[in-house]
Order: C-alpha cells, then structure tokens, then sequence
C-alpha cells in the first residue's frame, strides 16, 4: 500500500472513531457520513486491487466529503478538520 494509501486508511479509522464517540450528532447525518466513508474506502480497495485504478464517481466523491466537512464545520470544529483532512488526502491521491 502507498504511503497516501495508508494516510487515507489511518484517516478513515481516525474519522470513524469520532464519528461514534462524538455527542450531538443527527443519526441520519451520521449514517449518511458513514456511507461515504464506505464509499472512499470501497474506492480504496477497488484502486489497490487494480493495476490501472479508475476514478469515474472519485471527482464526485471527493466533492462530497469536502462539502461534508464545511457542513460540520460550525456544529463540530474538530470532526470538520478531520473530515477535511480526508479530503485532502483524496485530492493528493488524485481521487
């Protein structure tokens, strides 16, 4: 696995963990956050088991969890840097 790759598995583990633990989230929104986390790491699995990845829904998909990122960003401060941290990891692995 590549360096980014592991970045985005630790960042992943790191979102999921707050995600359970953090108080005063909508259950709907939670879920909804889960599944795209699901989703990257579904397109994580799907690009390291490929020698050519594809990245069709990736554009889509990194726009997501950067829009998910400035919805928390007044409600939960730290969950939105962590959200945006995945991000940015998406966007340095071209995802």
């Amino acid at each position: 696995m590549s360096p980014a790759a592991n970045e985005l598995h630790e960042r992943l583990e790191r979102l999921r963990q707050r995600l359970h633990s953090e108080a005063g989230i909508d259950a709907d929104l939670r879920a909804s956050l889960l599944g795209l986390l699901d989703e990257v790491q579904q397109l994580q699995t799907t690009a390291s088991s490929t020698t050519k990845p594809t990245h069709n829904a990736a554009p889509t998909l990194a726009g997501r969890v950067a829009q998910a990122a400035e919805d928390f960003e007044h409600s939960h401060p730290v969950l939105a840097e962590t959200i945006g941290n995945v991000a940015d990891v998406l966007s340095r692995m071209g995802i």
